[in-house]
């Protein structure tokens, strides 16, 4: 006796197909759920430890030299001039011009901000 193959209609197999998808779907949202608590559940530690990793790597040489998590003091800093000969007037010197343009690229937008404004006011008076 022959089997007789079942046939699935077109909207059958569509049905089917959002039944799986809807599994695929419901599974996928558990996993970002657990995702989304662990995030709200240690934001703080992950921002303070991103943020730590950020400065600590974008610090120039000068103050490298000077934080102990960098290991010993460098005989011949990354910038390649040789370590200040224990004058503490030129090391502050040499990290204060070395921090300069950090605080510029800091200060840039507040700056241009505030031009701006003045400009708009300036331009635009209020009578």
């Amino acid at each position: 006796m022959e089997m007789k193959k079942l046939k699935i209609s077109h909207l059958q197999r569509l049905q089917m197909q959002r039944v799986r998808l809807q599994a695929e779907s419901d599974a996928r949202l558990e996993i970002l759920d657990g995702h989304w608590e662990y995030l709200r559940d240690n934001f703080g530690s992950l921002m303070m430890g991103s943020a730590s990793t950020a400065v600590r790597s974008n610090f120039p040489p000068a103050i490298r030299r000077f934080i102990p998590s960098f290991g010993k003091k460098d005989e011949n800093p990354p910038s390649g001039k040789p370590a200040p000969s224990g004058s503490v007037a030129g090391s502050l010197l040499d990290m204060a011009l070395e921090v300069v343009p950090f605080v510029f690229k800091g200060a840039r937008p507040a700056v241009a901000v505030f031009v701006l404004k003045k400009i708009k006011d300036f331009l635009f008076k209020q009578k």
